[in-house]
C-alpha cells in the first residue's frame, strides 16, 4: 500500500506500533494491524484510523498511501489547487511523526474525505496510520482529540510478558 518491509537487516519483519485509545473507541483487528473507529457518527463511522504494525525502515510513499480504497473516479487534491498540509511533530515520549493531510476528490471536485497520514520513525522502524474522515465538521471537531491519540503511539519492541531490562524481573514476580 506504498510502503513494504524489508528483510534484508536482520530485524523483525513487524512488530505492533501501540496507540492510547480512549475507552469509549472501537478497535478491532484490521490486516496486519488495528482498524479504530472514532465515536460519535450517525449510522455509518465517518472517522477511522488504520494502525499499521512498524516495520524495518522504509521509504514511505505518501501518495500511495493517501490513494488506497477510494472509489473509482476519485482524485487526490493537487497540491497547487489545494495544498497538503505537512508537518513535523513528536510523540510524548520523543519519537518523530511526520503528518500529511489532503483531500480525496471525486470526478466533479467535490470533498469526499480528508485524508491525515501520520508517518513515525522509531530507530530501524516505520509505522503509519491512516486516519480517513468522511464528515468535515465532524473531524474539525475531534482533529485536535485524534491528533492527542497520534502523539501517543510507541513501538512495542518486545512481546507481553518478555523481559526487556533486569529490573522488570520483580514487576513479574509481584504480578504472578
Amino acid at each position: 500500500p506504498g510502503w513494504a518491509p524489508r528483510r534484508d537487516r536482520g530485524l523483525s519483519s513487524s512488530m505492533p506500533l501501540h496507540l492510547r485509545y480512549p475507552d469509549d473507541w472501537s478497535c478491532r483487528p484490521f490486516e496486519r494491524g488495528v482498524l479504530c473507529v472514532v465515536p460519535g457518527y450517525a449510522l455509518v463511522p465517518d472517522i477511522t484510523l488504520e494502525v499499521h504494525p512498524l516495520v524495518p525502515r522504509v521509504e514511505v510513499r505518501a501518495d500511495r498511501i493517501l490513494a488506497s480504497r477510494w472509489p473509482v473516479g476519485a482524485s487526490l487534491a493537487a497540491s497547487s489547487e489545494v495544498p497538503a498540509v505537512v508537518s513535523a511533530a513528536t510523540t510524548e515520549t520523543g519519537w518523530e511523526m511526520g503528518l500529511v493531510e489532503a483531500r480525496v476528490l471525486d470526478a466533479s471536485g467535490a470533498t469526499l474525505e480528508t485524508r491525515l497520514l501520520c508517518c513515525y520513525s522509531m530507530l530501524a522502524y516505520t509505522g503509519v496510520v491512516l486516519v480517513r474522515a468522511s464528515h468535515a465538521r465532524r473531524w474539525e471537531a475531534v482533529r485536535e482529540g485524534v491528533l492527542g491519540v497520534l502523539r501517543t503511539a510507541r513501538p512495542r519492541f518486545r512481546k507481553a510478558g518478555e523481559v526487556a531490562e533486569l529490573s522488570e524481573l520483580w514487576d513479574l514476580e509481584s504480578r504472578a
